[in-house]
Parts: C-alpha cells; sequence; structure tokens
C-alpha cells in the first residue's frame, strides 16, 4: 500500500514495473481529499471532475486497488453524469 497517493505516482508506477504481479494498493489520506475540496469551495475546478481526476492518476501510475475519502460522494448515481474514469491499458 502506498499512502500517501498522490505524491508517490512514481513510486507507485515504479513499484507496478518491480512486481507487476503483485496486488498494489494506494490510499489518499483525508488532507489529500481536503486540498480538493478547499480548490473546489475556492471555484478553481469542479469537486467531482478533480476527485475522478485524482482516481485516474493512481490508476495510471499502476494501483490496482484505491481507498479515498471522497469514495461515499463518488458512490452516489450522480457523479456518473459527470465524467467516467478513463481506460487503464
Amino acid at each position: 500500500m502506498v499512502k500517501p497517493g498522490l505524491p508517490y505516482l512514481d513510486i507507485i508506477s515504479e513499484a507496478r514495473t518491480i512486481c507487476p504481479n503483485h496486488p498494489l494498493a494506494v490510499y489518499q489520506v483525508s488532507g489529500e481529499y481536503a486540498m480538493i475540496v478547499a480548490g473546489a469551495n475556492a471555484g478553481v475546478y469542479e469537486l467531482k471532475t478533480m476527485a475522478f481526476e485524482s482516481m485516474e492518476c493512481f490508476l495510471r501510475a499502476g494501483g490496482l486497488s484505491l481507498s479515498f475519502r471522497g469514495s461515499a460522494s463518488v458512490l452516489e448515481p450522480e457523479w456518473y453524469a459527470v465524467t467516467t474514469l478513463c481506460t487503464v491499458r
């Protein structure tokens, strides 16, 4: 597990390269999510869009299991109309 996730995207990617057959979990700590919420509250971006973008970052870096503070919000059906996650190749 890599915790916190966003500052260590390079470590996640390197761990995925070194151990491609092992599970790799990424955890977004409350401070990371608080930064996203603060930016949305300041009108810099939309909360839903940035929450999905942070999840995409974890997936693109190589994380297979994601745990983050906004998970309850993301599970709400109205969030899915905003954006969709990228296809991980």
